[in-house]
């Protein structure tokens, strides 16, 4: 039976068939090439670049929940936002027994 397949992990150049074939499932809109290329150079970059690469894309990954909510919540405070993608990331109970209860409706804040 064995593990099951990486492409991240099982790429090796003698097994540039079957590594072209499972790597289309990680990038569907990129040729096998150029996924061979990225993948190398993800892998040759410095642990010191790749956490932050991490950074970078957790923050994205804050600011779009953070502009979400604004969506949903116009009329929402910054501290009201920020106490929102605390539920989001920690889930309401977590956040409610970190933060506290949810600040009261009204305006926006200067925070």
């Amino acid at each position: 039976m064995g593990r099951p397949q990486d492409p991240l992990r099982d790429h090796r150049p003698d097994r540039e068939a079957d590594v072209g074939c499972a790597m289309s499932k990680l990038f569907p809109d990129t040729r096998p090439e150029a996924e061979r290329v990225l993948i190398g150079l993800l892998r040759r970059a410095p642990i010191p670049r790749k956490l932050e690469m991490l950074g970078e894309l957790n923050a994205g990954a804050r600011q779009l929940a953070l502009q979400g909510l604004r969506t949903r919540h116009p009329a929402a405070s910054e501290a009201q936002l920020r106490r929102y993608l605390a539920d989001l990331l920690l889930g309401p109970e977590l956040a409610g027994r970190v933060y506290g209860a949810h600040p009261p409706e009204g305006g926006r804040d200067a925070a």
